[in-house]
């Protein structure tokens, strides 16, 4: 065929989210540890080609496009009463992420190719442990933690190749966003370890919020013509 026009598009909704929730107003009561545990393990891949060619022109385009919102919670609800007596009190919220995105093309023609490699990766997730206003613990024998992590690794490339005896030109974008929060804290009068009993006195208190993010975004371009040559 004297022309080819081809081309590749993944676009995909934003994921949801996971909690884990003690309700408002509830009340526990446990000989051993009391653990509310919200995680989440996120794994996107994904991977766009094109490849055309004709005797006048090759047009070609590869374009994903993703959008991830996995927020995690762990939450124990406002005016709840907790009691471990011999064990811990845990808060933990994690999110485990391994995103990556790729779009490849190739593109050639007698007289012109085009191509356009297109990746475009947004990350907006959060990670969120709290304990609400008003819970009280008087009954802790072990360690009262309130943990959020979120680990995120997001990786995009680009990469495209037009060749032409006239003119070939591409562009070639890889573009990757990463917000959101990690949050850990303990709301407004809370209660922790009030007990007249020694031995009901929680141990420890730890409230930690870590946030490890990697983010890379690569992209190539390849144009070669005996006439104009566009990248």
């Amino acid at each position: 065929f004297p022309v080819t026009i081809g081309g590749a598009i993944d676009a995909r909704p934003a994921y949801q989210g996971t909690s884990a929730v003690i309700g408002v107003g509830s009340t526990i009561s446990a000989g051993g540890s009391i653990k509310v545990n919200g995680k989440t393990v996120v794994n996107f891949n994904s991977v766009v080609g094109n490849v055309s060619g004709g005797a006048l022109a090759g047009i070609g385009a590869s374009i994903t496009i993703a959008n991830i919102a996995e927020n995690s919670e762990a939450r124990i609800g406002a005016g709840s009463s907790i009691n471990s007596s011999f064990g811990d009190v845990s808060v933990n919220s994690t999110l485990l992420e391994n995103a990556q995105g790729a779009a490849y093309a190739g593109n050639a023609g007698g007289l012109a190719a085009l191509g356009a490699q297109v990746v475009v990766l947004r990350d907006t997730s959060t990670q969120y442990a709290h304990i609400d206003d008003g819970v009280r613990m008087d009954n802790v024998g072990g360690t009262v933690q309130v943990t959020a992590v979120g680990k995120r690794n997001v990786v995009v490339n680009a990469l495209g190749v037009s060749l032409a005896g006239g003119v070939a030109g591409g562009v070639v974008v890889a573009y990757t966003e990463v917000s959101g929060n990690t949050i850990a804290d303990i709301g407004n009068n809370v209660s922790i370890g009030q007990s007249f009993d020694p031995t009901k006195i929680a141990g420890a208190l730890y409230v930690e919020a870590n946030s490890d993010i990697k983010a890379k975004a690569d992209a190539k371009g390849v144009a070669a013509a005996l006439g104009l040559a566009i990248n």
